[in-house]
């Protein structure tokens, strides 16, 4: 049966606390017991202007297309910073997966698209097939992955992708109780949930 074959288990997830957690959900649906490690956290980026900039001219923009719940915290914590209003009701939103979506929900409003998949490419076809033509907004990480972008672009729309936070290696405090897990047999394996997690 597909719900136990990691039963007794335990992995070990590296990730940020914000991160989308559909790798974690399908180890415990495996069966297996989750043991978060936080091995990158976030920095603000190195310069604020690209993001100010768009979020200055946010009513031009048909839609908002977050990659991250981080992205949607970062993003309206910047709003706020700037004294600019939320995005109006006019201007769509999109969350990459459930994680992204309940964060948005909880500071803003409930998402217009939630792709199927979590993952940035789902995203893109999701929104791409609505957006031609119109201007979309992807605050991300520095380091973020191209599909989103890329695809919104191949798809027609008008993307500005604004950096909104840095990944960063956690404090080697936050990784450290995971090597005394290692030697004394306490975990089975170690799952690296993003490359900047590694």
């Amino acid at each position: 049966m597909a719900g136990g074959l990691l039963r007794g288990r335990r992995v070990a997830v590296t990730r940020g606390k914000a991160g989308e957690d559909a790798l974690s959900d399908r180890l415990r649906e495996l069966g297996a017991e989750v043991v978060a490690v936080p091995a990158i956290a976030t920095a603000p980026p190195d310069s604020w202007d690209e993001l100010d900039g768009a979020l200055r001219d946010l009513p031009s923009f048909d839609w908002i297309a977050f990659a991250s719940a981080t992205a949607v915290e970062a993003t309206l914590g910047r709003l706020a910073a700037l004294g600019l209003p939320p995005p109006a009701p006019a201007v769509r939103l999109a969350a990459v997966g459930q994680a992204t979506a309940a964060r948005l929900r909880e500071l803003l409003r409930e998402a217009d698209l939630v792709p199927a998949e979590a993952r940035g490419a789902a995203l893109a076809q999701a929104v791409g097939a609505l957006a031609a033509g119109r201007r979309v907004l992807v605050p991300r990480a520095a380091e973020g992955r191209p599909e989103l972008v890329d695809g919104l672009r191949a798809a027609g729309a008008e993307v500005v992708a604004a950096t909104c936070y840095r990944t960063v290696p956690a404090p080697p405090s936050a990784v450290a109780p995971l090597a005394g897990r290692l030697e004394r047999g306490e975990v089975d394996a170690v799952a690296f949930a993003s490359p900047s997690a590694g």
